[in-house]
């Protein structure tokens, strides 16, 4: 098994020997202020990647059990990246040596795992891609059976919707759900509400549907770049044919990939605009198309570091939280501070523990906002964040922004 990592570029080489161990990166490092270990630093991380390299080319078997941590016990939140005053460019650096560590079959084996399943499938849960708007169904029922329980006041604006009012053979306008909110349940949600918003404010739309493939996102993390550019590949050919102008997602990481990685990994290039949910939101809000309302009840918001950090979107999240009739409270960290919530990079798979006590970290401090609903727009931060809070016995609900959208609109049951 030969590690390559003689072919990172000449400017990641340049960053890498850049690093003087100022200390910047680690003072908010999500995994090093959980477990207190030096391999999780990432000034740490960018030596020993160095040092990597220099024995690479005398050995190119070199990897140790502390190497492989280093680049896989990470959340890739970007926070290092923020912090360092040389403006090391730390996750492309480290998306690099994952790809080097795949080709040389040096990946965790539960990552290995779900990228096998995603290729075979088109979605990290290897079910049935054909089932991905199940989710529609399942919520159309438990909508009736809250609405009958509750009054047709919990959601005076809701309306019955079809399978043909949701799945087009053309549309300008795309909502691509992503794998998490298709297939869990739990957060079926989050599509449901995104869809009631749209047709409530007038916009046509279609989803994919079994069309839809995973963005490929985990390929990436898991330093398979065929495998993503060729996810990629699918999902801009449907879309093209769909005839879409612009394409929304709720998924934080979905939005990124098509952002940026699309165009640089996959070589592709978009010809309709990216627009992540609360974006078209605070646009459909200054139309007119949605009607502004006041309300008092507090929430705070989590930035997903994928459209945060690496997305610079936090003006229309808070906005649209305002417009839609809440209360802003910020946590301490927020914005270009904010904390991760400790479910990205595949850290969930590689160490959920870890994954865990980040978790348990944010919502101590959400909790400490006194805030009645703690609010993110990414489905993976949702999941993460709701299993803390429910270790934490907390009271505090955990819902995406579309969710609190349609809520404060009368568009879905209040429960």
């Amino acid at each position: 098994m030969k590690v390559d990592l003689q072919n990172l570029p000449g400017l990641y080489l340049l960053s890498l020997e850049t690093c003087v161990s100022c200390g910047n990166c680690l003072v908010e490092c999500p995994t090093y202020k959980a477990s207190n270990e030096r391999i999780h630093i990432p000034g740490a991380r960018m030596k020993g990647i160095m040092q990597a390299y220099r024995k690479a080319r005398l050995a190119p078997e070199f990897v140790n059990e502390s190497f492989g941590r280093m680049i896989w016990e990470c959340t890739l939140c970007g926070y290092c990246q923020e912090a360092c005053p040389f403006d090391i460019r730390t996750n492309p650096i480290y998306l690099a040596v994952r790809s080097a560590l795949y080709k040389a079959c040096l990946v965790p084996e539960q990552t290995l795992k779900l990228a096998k399943i995603l290729k075979e499938s088109h979605n990290i849960l290897g079910k049935p891609n054909d089932k991905r708007i199940a989710w529609f169904e399942f919520r159309s029922r438990k909508n009736s059976r809250l609405i009958k329980k509750l009054g047709v006041d919990s959601a005076p604006n809701y309306c019955e919707l079809r399978i043909e009012d949701i799945v087009r053979e053309k549309a300008e306008t795309i909502y691509f759900v992503g794998c998490n909110s298709s297939f869990f349940m739990g957060l079926s949600g989050i599509p449901d509400a995104m869809v009631r918003i749209l047709h409530h404010a007038g916009i046509e739309f279609t989803l994919l549907a079994e069309d839809e493939w995973c963005c490929g996102y985990p390929l990436l993390l898991s330093g398979d770049l065929e495998g993503f550019r060729e996810a990629a590949k699918h999902n801009i050919e449907v879309i093209r044919r769909r005839g879409a102008k612009r394409v929304v997602f709720t998924c934080a990481g979905c939005y990124k990939v098509f952002k940026y990685y699309y165009a640089r990994i996959a070589d592709l290039n978009l010809d309709f605009d990216v627009l992540h949910s609360t974006q078209l939101i605070s646009q459909l809000y200054r139309e007119g198309k949605l009607k502004k309302i006041n309300g008092a009840t507090k929430v705070t918001y989590h930035d997903p570091c994928d459209i945060g950090r690496h997305g610079n979107i936090y003006e229309e999240p808070r906005a649209v939280i305002k417009m839609s009739g809440y209360s802003l409270v910020e946590m301490d960290k927020h914005c270009e501070e904010s904390a991760c919530c400790g479910g990205g990079g595949l850290l969930k798979s590689t160490s959920p523990e870890l994954s865990s006590e980040i978790a348990s970290e944010r919502v101590a401090q959400a909790i400490k906002t006194k805030a009645e609903i703690l609010s993110s727009g990414c489905p993976s931060c949702i999941i993460t964040l709701k299993e803390a809070v429910q270790s934490s016995n907390s009271k505090l609900k955990v819902l995406d922004i579309v969710e609190i959208v349609a809520l404060s609109h009368g568009l879905i049951p209040r429960q």
